[in-house]
């Protein structure tokens, strides 16, 4: 899939069934094992989102980007506000899921009604 700013999206999951059930989405999926994988390999733009259901594992391929230097730009979303600190000395930037779901709902929906 891409981006109206013309940026490549592309989904990793070490989750066969999540890739399997992607294949009809808009964009590439590719199922990896983010402790053995070369992740440099996978990254689509200048950017990488990391999105996973743990934060331990965010915290994994967020240092493997870092390390590997391919991106520019590595987005975590954060899933639980306690561990913020254990990514302090990653070069990313923390997304809080609700902030981001919020925001993305007021701007679809616009101003509330007079």
């Amino acid at each position: 899939m891409r981006l109206s700013s013309g940026r490549t999206v592309r989904l990793l999951s070490a989750d066969r069934s999540v890739v399997e059930s992607s294949r009809s989405a808009p964009f590439e999926a590719r199922h990896v094992d983010y402790r053995s994988a070369n992740l440099s390999e996978h990254v689509a733009d200048a950017a990488a989102i990391v999105a996973p259901d743990r934060d331990r594992i965010g915290l994994l391929v967020a240092q493997k980007l870092a390390a590997s230097g391919a991106a520019d730009r590595i987005l975590v979303r954060l899933n639980d506000p306690e561990y913020e600190a254990a990514f302090e000395d990653i070069d990313c930037e923390l997304l809080d899921f609700g902030s981001v779901l919020h925001e993305t709902v007021e701007s679809s929906l616009g101003p509330p009604p007079a």
